[in-house]
Formats: C-alpha cells, sequence, structure tokens
C-alpha cells in the first residue's frame, strides 16, 4: 500500500520541536512511519537519531530510498513491522520520543500489545505523541471527551484529549481530518 505524504509534521510535534523539547540526540521512534515523510524532515532538521517503523514493507524500501538519495541514511533508519519488533538497540527504555499518527485508528486486537511494547520501548520521562482520527460529531469538543483508544490509558499516563483538524490529502477527506491529540508518558508498573 502506498500512502501519500502529508503536508508536514503534527501540529503537536512541530510546538515542541519548536519550543527545544526535542533535542537533536533524542532517539525518535515514528510507528507507522508510512513512507517516512515525518522521519525525513526530523533529519532534515538535524535530528540525529530517527526511526521509522511500519508493517507495510513496501513503504519502507519507498522511505529507505528518500532517505539515501537525500543523504540522510545515518540520521534516519527504517524498520518493518510494529512496536513489538523493535531491534535490542531501542529496547528496553531507549526511546525518548515516539509519534503515533494515524495509527491507532487501525489498532484493533493486537492494540494492547502495541501499546505495552511500545512503552517498554520507551524511558520513563519519554513522550508519547498520539494524533487519531475522530468521528465528525467530536471535532473542537472540550479536552479531555474523546476517550483514548484502547490499551494506550493501560500503558500511558495520557493528557486529556484535545480535538482539532489536521490538514490531510484530499485523498482521504476533503480539507481537513479531525484529530484527537494526547500526549503521555508509559506507566512505571508496564
Amino acid at each position: 500500500m502506498r500512502y501519500p505524504g502529508r503536508p508536514g509534521l503534527p501540529p503537536a510535534v512541530a510546538v515542541l520541536v519548536g519550543r527545544g523539547e526535542i533535542g537533536k540526540d533524542d532517539v525518535i521512534l515514528d510507528v507507522g512511519c508510512g513512507t517516512g515523510t515525518d522521519c525525513i524532515t526530523l533529519a532534515k532538521w538535524g535530528f540525529r537519531k530517527v526511526v521509522g517503523i511500519d508493517p507495510d514493507s513496501g513503504a519502507i524500501r519507498v522511505a529507505r530510498g528518500r532517505a539515501t538519495r537525500l543523504g540522510l541514511s545515518r540520521r534516519v533508519r527504517f524498520l518493518i513491522g510494529g512496536p513489538e519488533d523493535l531491534p535490542p538497540d531501542l529496547t528496553p527504555a531507549r526511546v525518548d520520543v515516539a509519534l503515533h499518527t494515524l495509527v491507532a485508528n487501525n489498532l484493533r486486537d493486537e492494540a494492547p500489545a502495541h501499546y505495552r511494547a511500545l512503552a517498554r520501548a520507551m524511558k520513563p520521562k519519554g513522550v508519547l505523541i498520539v494524533s487519531a482520527r475522530t468521528y465528525l460529531d467530536e471535532q473542537n469538543r472540550r479536552p479531555g471527551s474523546v476517550r483514548p483508544f484502547r490499551g494506550m490509558a493501560r500503558y500511558f499516563d495520557l493528557t486529556p484529549s484535545v480535538t482539532t483538524h489536521l490538514a490531510e490529502s484530499p485523498d482521504y477527506y476533503p480539507g481537513h481530518a479531525p484529530v484527537a491529540v494526547w500526549f503521555g508518558r508509559p506507566r512505571r508498573s508496564r
């Protein structure tokens, strides 16, 4: 499956980068990276340890090719799979920041194992940034009104959800797609 590139990093990530809360040497994991758009953007901005992971081998092949053509292979690497497939150099407790953009909507029965593996890979003070599509009637609701997806709250201490819009390709939805955003830290008892 091929994924059209998004117009840029999710706004929540861009804010943390702009405020300097994500350091150039932090290990950043992009779960469900697709063709690597966000990973490549971060590597171009000077982040040195960016890892993208996606179960779609075709998307990963495209991402690796893009990184190679741009001379970013030393800063960014791409892996096939999900958080439960991370290599030993990334787990346990090696990831500073995990991006989880538009992935939660696709998880079903595997969601608890997915979030458990992701929490295990993260440093105790690591930050999870989740952006997930919501229903149209949930857009712009008060903070905390959209409940976390299955498994998220079990393995992460989460902020209340905030709903907003994330610009998307017209191939998905015309104009904008409503999303909910959460920030989280791994729970101590994982």
